[in-house]
């Protein structure tokens, strides 16, 4: 059995998908690759937030020269499981592909913006690289770089988004649940959000052919939001 593929054909002729050979059918091993995908990311939420929950851990605002080394090595830890999602992106032909002033541009900005935070706000420079490394690059590299861009091998925007928003939302949820005590319905009421977030990163990450801007806006939202 086979199934018409979907004819997004602009972004997975970037990214290895089946449109660039016209809408072929597509075989169930592809369906079978988006599934263990999110498999595999499901994993990786339950054993980072197993993680946490065995190493408790200060939070940024009660950070002390008693307890940051504790907090260091955490984070350190969480930046390197996302590693392995990290090489599967810039291993992708479609990172090749990419112009080489394109490629680098939304990193250049990051690193500005680096520059600018140790400046202006010394105080706040933890919080910045806390956001940048391990929201803005741990989630954007899981949920986009890896999750969206395998879904979209099979799937048009629209399911890739809802498929990848869900999980997103999920990963939010259980974490709220598991790590800071939050109610279990707190999870559903995640999911919502985590469509409207993987919708708004996903269509970032696709107009720009590169992680590196949704990396980037994701990682100043949520430092802005600490600002406020």
């Amino acid at each position: 059995m086979t199934i018409v593929a979907p004819r997004d054909a602009t972004f997975l002729r970037w990214h290895g998908g089946v449109e660039k050979m016209g809408g072929t059918p597509l075989s169930k091993s592809y369906y079978k690759k988006s599934i263990v995908a999110m498999l595999f990311v499901l994993i990786y939420i339950a054993a980072s937030t197993a993680f946490a929950q065995i190493l408790p851990l200060p939070v940024l605002q009660d950070l002390t020269n008693s307890n940051i080394k504790r907090r260091i090595l955490y984070d350190a830890i969480q930046a390197a499981a996302v590693i392995p999602f990290a090489v599967t992106y810039f291993r992708d032909t479609a990172f090749r592909k990419i112009k080489i002033s394109s490629k680098w541009i939304p990193w250049a900005v990051i690193g500005v913006c680096a520059i600018l935070v140790t400046i202006i706000l010394p105080e706040r420079v933890y919080a910045f690289w806390f956001y940048l490394i391990i929201v803005g690059c741990g989630e954007e590299f899981v949920f986009r770089g890896y999750l969206h861009r395998e879904l979209r091998k099979t799937f048009n925007f629209k399911v890739s988004v809802i498929l990848g928003g869900l999980v997103f939302g999920f990963a939010h949820g259980y974490s709220h649940f598991m790590v800071l005590g939050g109610p279990i319905t707190g999870i559903l009421s995640e999911l919502g959000g985590g469509i409207v977030g993987a919708l708004v990163f996903s269509a970032i990450y696709e107009k720009s052919h590169s992680i590196g801007w949704p990396i980037l806006v994701h990682a100043c939202l949520d430092f802005a939001g600490r600002l406020i």
